[in-house]
């Protein structure tokens, strides 16, 4: 795993560097949020992720009622699964890291599907 975390002017921007987020990845992320600041955000660069473990998903569900989680970068696929657990909307969905900066085109009333 490559992982590395860069510090913006609003957010921690994690990024896993794996393409797989297994039940590991999920406790290095609560580490992680747990060890950062809470006067920033906290984002998941997903750019290169192709799929994720359920307990992912269910950290989003129970940590996004604490804290503000960002996801940007992330593939249709994931939005579709994001969308079939429900967490989509728990979360904030960015196109990039620079649209998440600017506040702007979240991805809002969205509808994911999957579709053969």
């Amino acid at each position: 795993m490559n992982m590395k975390m860069i510090e913006t002017k609003t957010h921690y921007v994690f990024d896993l560097g794996n393409d797989v987020i297994f039940p590991d990845s999920v406790k290095l992320i609560k580490e992680l949020l747990k060890s950062v600041s809470k006067a920033k955000k906290f984002a998941i660069n997903m750019e290169h992720v192709t799929s994720c473990c359920n307990e992912f998903f269910d950290f989003l569900q129970n940590h996004t009622r604490k804290r503000k989680i960002t996801l940007v970068n992330t593939p249709s696929e994931i939005l579709a699964l994001l969308n079939l657990t429900r967490t989509d909307k728990s979360v904030e969905l960015f196109q990039s890291v620079i649209d998440m900066e600017e506040n702007k085109r979240s991805m809002i009333n969205r509808k994911f599907a999957i579709i053969n």
